[in-house]
């Protein structure tokens, strides 16, 4: 038996089934094996749906809060951006500008305070409360109450599109800078199946192998070179975590498909503690 499934969301979906990873393209429809389908309709609820076309409509509850993540300092961004300019009289064109989405920075912005009631001397009078300063760093989520989440995603829209988005909550299973360097490429890998060898980066094994073909640094140099490609990883990564549009997979699935795919890995650096994560790439 089979059964058709539909991916909704705005980007590609995949699981892992006995061990390989299948996928399903952004938007796409597909006809599959019942097993394969429910397994596709199991783990990617919200994102994958049966194919059915049903009247109604979903009532969504009023959330008490707002997950946001700056979205700046992305890796693979483009250095420019075609801008549109007015070029003469009444005549636009373009040119290119500094991509405002390449450079990691902290985007803040500062709410005015409320005016609340009291009573005075004269009667009830109003009092203005101090302005609220709100700031996310880059690579970083953070929870706000949903009237002021709202507002600091519409004024942030206005700014830069594109710089803060409505993210998801950290989930319970996800890499930090503390994970194993091929363990972050395994995890970036079953979150976006569409990345390219280019986006995960060297394995332990071949940046042990270009210190040892150097013949300088040992382990001081191996531990630096780990320590780049994880934070490279975890920039990429990041927008990946925060984007609602990508399923994460469950630790499950991450150990069937490292199991299934992956050499078993050789003793990994521990870095030093004097190694302290750069500012705002650990979540």
């Amino acid at each position: 038996m089979s059964k058709r499934i539909k991916n909704i969301s705005g980007v590609e979906q995949s699981i892992v089934f006995n061990g390989k990873q299948l996928t399903i393209g952004k938007r796409d429809e597909m006809e599959m094996d019942d097993e394969v389908a429910d397994t596709f309709l199991d783990r990617c609820e919200g994102f994958v749906v049966e194919a059915i076309e049903i009247g109604g409509i979903v009532e969504e509850d009023e959330e008490s809060v707002i997950w946001v993540a700056n979205m700046t300092g992305d890796p693979d961004a483009r250095a420019t951006v075609p801008q549109k300019v007015l070029v003469g009289k009444g005549s636009w064109g373009t040119q290119e500008v500094t991509n405002p989405l390449k450079e990691a920075r902290e985007i803040r912005r500062q709410m005015q305070g409320a005016m609340v009631e009291q009573m005075g001397k004269a009667g009830l009078e109003g009092l203005n409360l101090l302005p609220i300063t709100i700031s996310v760093p880059p690579y970083q989520r953070r929870k706000l109450p949903t009237h002021i989440g709202k507002w600091f995603l519409q004024r942030s829209a206005m700014g830069t599109p594109g710089a803060v988005i409505k993210s998801r909550a950290k989930s319970n299973f996800e890499p930090d800078l503390k994970w194993e360097l091929d363990d972050m490429r395994v995890y970036l890998q079953l979150v976006d199946s569409s990345v390219t060898g280019h986006d995960l980066g060297a394995t332990f094994k071949k940046l042990k192998s270009e210190v040892s073909r150097q013949r300088k640094g040992g382990e001081e140099e191996l531990r630096k070179k780990v320590r780049a490609a994880k934070e490279i990883l975890m920039k990429r990564l990041h927008k990946r975590l925060a984007d609602p549009r990508y399923r994460l997979p469950s630790k499950s699935e991450f150990d069937e498909f490292k199991a299934a795919n992956v050499e078993a890995p050789e003793v990994a650096v521990v870095e030093s503690q004097a190694a302290e994560p750069s500012q705002g790439v650990n979540l």
